[in-house]
């Protein structure tokens, strides 16, 4: 944090503000940069007074931030917009695309003069942003007790290009993340019609999906998993599945156990639910984890044979909670087995075929919380 009291050699104190503004960027939004910027500016020029304006369109001024230190001087609510023909000396920058300095300002100075409550301005400096040839933001600052020097004209067009470039990134993350936001939402509608067309070629597993998503999320909830990790394993439960449209009707609905072959050919399908989905732009691995939902702690699963940490723990998640609802739920050549079936697999697994933590998660909810399965 760049401190105004601190001693440091005058060389320094640019080199403070720049690190201090890099540095808090991060944690602020874009009316937090510009006014930490004019803060900056108005610290390391010794002034009274700062501001930042944006230039629209090049023919538009909109006064983006004031200093605390101006607001608590001003006694006026001044307009924030306005054209570029009607303002005062905050545009001669911009006007003539440089920076700009007055250092006794008369009443003549003032295209408008200053309006009644207005701080009084003895001195003013400021310097505007340039791209490609055109202004397109004015850091200014006043009041400095003595002349403002070409060293001040340095130190501002430093921190005025600084926070330029930074309101550009947090400009374009911001729509960035509203881009995502978008694609993500149409891919979650997506998501919905895929897990039907899914049910649809596999009637005896119909409402598998749903079931294995409210217990995968009932065991993220258990493990103290964040908001996001939770959301990640209720969109990966339910396409978890989503591969078996590349696996023949005949052998998802053969009402006998299936042949080795066709085991193999079943298995598939947990790549080719990768294959259909690593091309979705979600921002996080969605198709990973529905390749890695067979995998199993001890390297046994398929289709890469990942181990412990190596399996993501989304993945790890769903693989116990298909585990469960598979088992207890009938299937063309089985009858449906008790809950307590399925929970003495989870148990004798724990540490070797499932994640441990998972899979005690698993056991707490359903032996000591009462959690149950939601009915087919």
């Amino acid at each position: 944090m760049f401190d105004q009291n601190d001693p440091a050699p005058d060389r320094y104190v640019l080199i403070s503000a720049l690190l201090a503004l890099h540095e808090e960027a991060a944690s602020l939004d874009e009316d937090g940069i510009g006014q930490r910027t004019v803060e900056l500016a108005e610290q390391v020029t010794e002034s009274k007074t700062s501001y930042l304006h944006v230039v629209e369109k090049g023919v538009d001024i909109r006064l983006a931030s004031w200093s605390a230190r101006t607001l608590s001087q001003c006694t006026i609510e001044s307009e924030s917009h306005y054209s570029l023909d009607r303002a005062g000396i905050w545009a001669d920058c911009v006007r003539q695309g440089k920076p700009v300095i007055h250092n006794e300002l008369e009443a003549a100075d003032f295209l408008r003069g200053l309006p009644e409550g207005h701080s009084p301005l003895i001195r003013h400096l400021a310097v505007p942003v340039l791209e490609h040839g055109q202004p397109v933001m004015v850091v200014g600052v006043g009041n400095k007790r003595s002349a403002y020097t070409d060293e001040d004209v340095n130190r501002v067009r430093l921190l005025a290009e600084s926070a330029w470039g930074l309101l550009r990134r947090k400009a374009h993350e911001q729509r960035e993340a509203r881009h995502l936001e978008f694609l993500e939402a149409n891919m979650l509608a997506t998501i919905d019609v895929v897990s039907t067309i899914v049910e649809m070629r596999d009637p005896y597993t119909a409402g598998h999906e749903r079931r294995v998503r409210d217990l995968a999320c009932a065991i993220a909830a258990e493990l103290d998993l964040d908001d996001v990790q939770r959301d990640r394993v209720a969109m990966a439960a339910q396409v978890h599945d989503v591969g078996k449209l590349a696996v023949p009707a005949e052998v998802l609905a053969k009402p006998a156990r299936l042949t080795p072959m066709e085991m193999e050919v079943a298995k598939t399908h947990s790549r080719q639910g990768y294959e259909i989905l690593r091309k979705s732009r979600f921002s996080w691995p969605l198709a990973d984890i529905v390749l890695q939902h067979h995998e199993r702690w001890d390297g046994s699963g398929y289709p890469d044979g990942l181990r412990g940490e190596e399996i993501l723990i989304e993945a790890r998640i769903i693989g116990v909670a298909d585990v469960v609802e598979a088992m207890s739920s009938p299937r063309p050549y089985r009858p449906r087995r008790t809950i307590e079936n399925a929970l003495v697999e989870i148990e004798s697994g724990l540490g070797t075929r499932y994640d441990p933590r998972v899979a005690a998660a698993c056991l707490r909810l359903f032996r000591e919380k009462g959690y149950r399965l939601p009915e087919h």
